[in-house]
């Protein structure tokens, strides 16, 4: 790099040369803490928050620490990424601290390591675990204009960015909300559970009553012996191979047996069609479409509160027997395919909404290296 490569009265300089790098060394095991006690103790990215890292560990013995305002650089798998101690804090070996000296203010110099960090990545060595060395991290080249010049630069990059974190947030939270809004439409079709109340002319069953269990017929394929084809082979929460034969060749219902996933709102139910095979990590149902349709029963298991159903505390699950006592509400068969076609049309919507959201999230989202290319053109 030059420094014709630079804006008039600016230069290139080793990052030893304005900063000073600690690099972070591991602490004993035996200092770590799980709470509050010490302080806290950055190991690498994956502490890193948006703009300063969040203590999952504590250390009482620290061998390298940062001050709070240094900037943190991960410089192990991956190398590059850049957060800011906002409290005194350890630093492992996956991380180092640098503090800008007299020449250089410390908000520019955060910002200049953003611009260069195709340049500090390209310094790192390893193959298959990247990492980048002091003496290597040291070396850098970064970009100097004067204090004044830096000054003013931060300053308007701190105005573009808190512009567009304004945006961000609305328009992250725009996306909350359009996630949110399935559940919402569901809750909205049939109570969470029968015991809620049904509205007139509806009435409930138990899903044994209403449904053929087909769990006999399903057989596990060992994934040295799969062979592969064109059939979709299903677990518990989706295809998980093809292989060359298929076990069922009809509509069907499958309801995931992870009890911990329904647990934890993982909604593990879903209609297949055609020529499948099935493993024995999801219940099979075959229903009685006179009595309930496949898309109304999906929709119903994968709103309603099934925790009563989950037993097991090492290993929780919903078993066979438990699936089948699940009472269903249900409404006649021609009303259940009317609130499945507007649940159709409204989750369309929803999801239109969702993809536009999030394009304009991602385009928030670049904004700030926009804002630091043009800030740094020469």
């Amino acid at each position: 790099m030059t420094d014709s490569e630079l804006p008039e009265g600016w230069r290139w300089a080793a990052l030893a040369d304005v900063a000073e790098v600690v690099m972070g060394q591991s602490p004993p095991s035996v200092s770590y803490r799980d709470q509050p006690e010490g302080l806290p103790f950055f190991q690498g990215k994956a502490d890193f928050g948006l703009s300063h890292p969040t203590p999952r560990k504590w250390c009482v013995a620290p061998r390298k620490v940062a001050k709070a305002g240094d900037i943190l650089i991960s410089v192990r798998a991956p190398v590059g990424p850049t957060n800011v101690a906002d409290v005194e804090c350890c630093i492992g070996r996956g991380l180092a601290a640098i503090r800008a000296l007299d020449e250089m203010d410390q908000r520019f110099l955060l910002h200049a390591l953003k611009t260069v960090e195709p340049e500090i990545v390209s310094r790192s060595t390893g193959t298959t675990f990247q990492a980048i060395s002091g003496k290597l991290l040291r070396a850098v080249n970064v970009p100097v204009p004067p204090i004044d010049e830096q000054c003013r630069i931060v300053a308007r990059l701190e105005k573009q960015m808190a512009t567009a974190e304004r945006a961000r947030a609305a328009a992250a939270a725009q996306l909350a909300t359009l996630e949110a809004m399935p559940q919402a439409l569901l809750r909205e079709i049939f109570p969470r559970s029968p015991a809620d109340g049904l509205p007139v002319g509806w009435r409930s069953a138990k899903i044994g009553s209403v449904c053929e269990v087909l769990d006999a017929r399903r057989m596990p394929i060992t994934k040295s012996k799969r062979e592969a084809g064109p059939y979709p082979y299903y677990g518990a929460s989706g295809v998980v191979d093809h292989v060359a034969s298929y076990l069922f060749d009809e509509p069907l219902v499958l309801v995931g047996e992870d009890g911990a996933k329904w647990a934890a709102g993982e909604r593990t139910a879903f209609s297949i069609t055609g020529k499948t095979w099935v493993n024995n990590h999801a219940h099979v149902l075959r229903p009685d479409r006179s009595v309930v349709l496949d898309a109304y029963l999906v929709a119903y298991l994968t709103n309603a509160d099934l925790s009563p159903f989950i037993t097991g505390l090492t290993v929780p699950k919903l078993n066979q027997q438990n699936l089948r006592s699940i009472l269903v509400p249900l409404p006649s068969v021609e009303a259940q395919d009317r609130l499945m076609a507007t649940l159709a049309v409204q989750s369309a919507a929803v999801e239109q909404a969702h993809v536009a959201a999030q394009t304009q999230l991602d385009a928030i989202d670049a904004l700030p290296a926009a804002a630091l290319r043009l800030a740094f053109a020469p």
